[in-house]
């Protein structure tokens, strides 16, 4: 049986289990050591909010006594009060502040957070539901200014025909979700190499990291052969130069020997030789095409570089008739 709390003028109060403290119904008593100060001090559940606190013997006398007061701050006004500071009218994050919306629920002897009610200032369109003034601010320094209704400056649409690395795009955002289910924006894309179609993350399009990966598709178990590091290495140079790259891997033969110094091709660890396969360019304004390339060794690369092949000849006849100049000299 729960007994009420005397005042001063009845007999001296005695603690036990079960006694009602204004509002405040006693639990148990225990020793807090481990506390700031140590000391008795009872548990005391509220019998309006359910919350359990621990409280010192004599702060529940003192409370007795008390004219006023409940114990618990869920019933002390904390949660139908204004706060401190109004934000009515104020503006953040894309948003206007329309009045105050009451406190979160009480948790224990802690009064609730604040909430607000606002309006999107894009859109005019109030919120789906109050939100905290500190969580407003952390939006408007991310830059995130738009409500779920609308689309502006972190949302913006990405316009049609705009290019990412071998992306295009070709239809409008949609609201997506990563694996951890958290919310994400993605847009929809064609890759103009492969033709692929699909929705690619908007935040890594605007920031050039989307990419089709459709040449990791068609190297997928052969990138650390040599015509894998040859394509690799020829795919990254074509992108540097800004010729044309329309090879696959399997397009890249290898052959035995040079077929312009017919030395024995192989790879050197670690670094090119002049026997290590390259990868050459017959005309090199063509860029990279099935028909316009072939492995020389490196050594042949070189001396060929961008020569044509009028300037080859030529060359090689400068330097035969040179030589047998110097050799008829030598024998006179």
């Amino acid at each position: 049986m729960r007994v009420r709390a005397m005042t001063s003028s009845n007999p001296p109060l005695t603690l036990a289990p079960g006694v009602v403290i204004k509002r405040q119904h006693l639990l148990r008593l225990t020793l807090a050591e481990q506390r700031p100060r140590p000391g008795e001090h009872w548990d005391c559940e509220c019998l309006d909010c359910g919350g359990v606190a621990a409280k010192k013997k004599h702060h529940l006398l003192q409370l007795a006594e008390s004219k006023n007061g409940t114990g618990c701050k869920c019933k002390q006004g904390n949660n139908d009060k204004l706060p401190a500071h109004d934000h009515t009218g104020e503006e953040v994050a894309g948003k206007r502040i329309t009045g105050f919306a009451g406190r979160e629920p009480a948790s224990g002897s802690k009064a609730g957070k604040p909430l607000w009610n606002w309006v999107c200032l894009s859109c005019d369109r109030p919120g789906d539901g109050p939100a905290r003034w500190e969580n407003l601010q952390s939006l408007d320094r991310q830059g995130v200014c738009n409500c779920n209704h609308c689309s502006t400056r972190r949302r913006i649409e990405v316009a049609l025909g705009t290019r990412c690395n071998n992306l295009e795009v070709i239809g409008h955002c949609r609201a997506g979700q990563h694996s951890s289910g958290s919310q994400k924006r993605e847009v929809e894309c064609r890759c103009v190499e492969c033709g692929k179609e699909g929705w690619w993350q908007k935040t890594n399009f605007l920031a050039g990291k989307a990419n089709c990966n459709c040449h990791r598709e068609v190297v997928s178990g052969l990138s650390n052969t040599p015509e894998g590091i040859l394509f690799m290495h020829a795919r990254k140079r074509a992108k540097e130069q800004g010729v044309p790259f329309t090879i696959t891997v399997h397009d890249i033969k290898i052959p035995e020997v040079c077929p312009v110094l017919c030395i024995p091709l192989g790879r050197n660890a670690g670094h090119f030789g002049d026997s290590s396969p390259s990868l050459d360019k017959l005309i090199p304004a063509k860029g990279y095409t099935p028909d316009n390339c072939w492995v020389i060794s490196w050594r042949a690369n070189r001396l060929k570089g961008d020569a044509t092949p009028e300037e080859l000849q030529a060359l090689a006849a400068a330097v035969a008739a040179k030589v047998a100049e110097i050799n008829g000299r030598g024998e006179s």
